[in-house]
């Protein structure tokens, strides 16, 4: 999708180049426009609108990702670049630029970052990753009581000599799945290694943890 943006008249033109769709619809008062009707997500649109000012402001050129339903069926991830054009007088004249679908790319992208936290056998936070999200955890609210557990199973190397590795991957799995079913959502459980587990709680009585 093309887009280009006159200021002065406070008008966005768009040019549609999907298969279903090739015409052009231009929106006057686009201002007003743009916050009663949610072409763009209510989380993003204050980015988006700053984004926008500034390229009017100034000459700008950069990018932007945000959630649209500008290419219709909901919203979906777009990447808008844009560009300043200047005019006479040294003032921005338009901003324009083109929108490219990027759902199925950010998808991909949020699903590979989450299999790089998560353990693959137990679903929780990997160790390597777990101790970052305590640190943040405490950070969003520093005056909260915490408390750290660390849990590990008796006698776990029996199971697996008796009984095998893959019968001990389910204990371990059941016993994941345990743990993250006892501690409240306001907590961060993770696999600190082998058959060792480590939660951090937040604003949870003493006994409640013990």
């Amino acid at each position: 999708i093309l887009f280009e943006y006159f200021p002065q008249r406070d008008t966005m033109v768009f040019s549609y180049n999907l298969p279903y769709n090739k015409k052009t619809r231009e929106i006057t008062g686009y201002t007003s426009y743009a916050k009663k009707n949610p072409i763009v997500h209510s989380d993003h649109l204050p980015a988006f609108t700053q984004v926008l000012n500034s390229a009017v402001a100034s000459e700008k050129e950069g990018e932007l990702e945000y959630l649209s339903a500008i290419s219709g069926g909901g919203y979906r991830w777009h990447r808008a670049h844009y560009k300043s054009v200047m005019g006479a007088g040294g003032k921005v004249a338009s901003v324009m630029g083109r929108i490219t679908d990027i759902h199925a790319e950010v998808l991909e992208r949020e699903k590979m970052n989450y299999q790089a936290q998560i353990d693959g056998l137990t679903s929780l936070y990997r160790k390597e990753i777990v101790f970052d999200k305590m640190t943040e955890f405490v950070k969003e609210a520093p005056e909260a009581e915490f408390y750290f557990c660390l849990i590990d199973l008796d006698d776990f190397k029996a199971i697996n000599d008796r009984y095998g590795h893959q019968y001990g991957d389910k204990v371990l799995k059941e016993a994941a799945d345990t743990i993250l079913g006892i501690f409240a959502e306001d907590s961060i459980v993770g696999r600190f290694g082998g058959d060792e587990f480590v939660a951090l709680t937040k604003n949870v009585q003493k006994n409640d943890v013990m």
